[in-house]
């Protein structure tokens, strides 16, 4: 009768231990896919972002802004001068009733003249320009673009992270 009494007892043992394991795999199995069906919400500052952002778009800013403003010079008054020279090209003269065109040589001289004025403008006007407070107010610019931007853009957006080749699991996205 003992041993009837240790072989009952030995499987209500390994009764109770399998039930134990077959309750923790379903729970398991039912959070895992209350996740994965369900998925994530990642909460991300667009405050940090958008500063983060700010800042990196401020320091290319300020190390560009120099020869961009160099390059700048150069070009801009000679194309000021050919647009405004078109301009003088289209105008017709009225002398004494009888309309005309200036000629080629009058119209190249004024583009030349023209050109001069606008580099010597633009060269006072270049040297009153401060690189680092445009580069500044550029970096302000780009923290609130940035900041309307994320949250407008990725706000509420679920993506889809593949894991492995065969589950995905969705993530929200949260900008607060």
């Amino acid at each position: 009768m003992l041993s009837s009494v240790k072989v009952l007892v030995k499987n209500r043992f390994l009764l109770g231990f399998l039930s134990g394991m077959a309750s923790l795999f379903f729970f398991i199995l039912i959070v895992g896919y209350s996740f994965f069906s369900q998925g994530t919400t990642i909460s991300l500052s667009g405050e940090n972002l958008a500063r983060q952002i700010s800042k990196q778009v401020e320091d290319e800013a300020k190390r560009r802004m120099p020869e961009f403003i160099t390059r700048a010079g150069l070009v801009m008054p000679q194309e000021m001068a050919k647009l405004a020279a078109n301009e003088f090209a289209q105008t017709n003269i009225d002398f004494l009733g009888v309309e005309f065109k200036l000629p080629e040589e009058t119209l190249k001289s004024i583009e030349l003249k023209l050109e001069e004025n606008f580099r010597l403008s633009f060269s006072n006007m270049v040297e009153e320009i401060k690189p680092e407070v445009l580069a500044e107010e550029i970096g302000r610019t780009a923290y609130i673009l940035s900041r309307e931007g994320l949250k407008r853009q990725f706000d509420g957006k679920i993506i889809e992270v593949k894991t492995n080749h065969w589950l995905t699991v969705p993530v929200k996205i949260e900008i607060n």
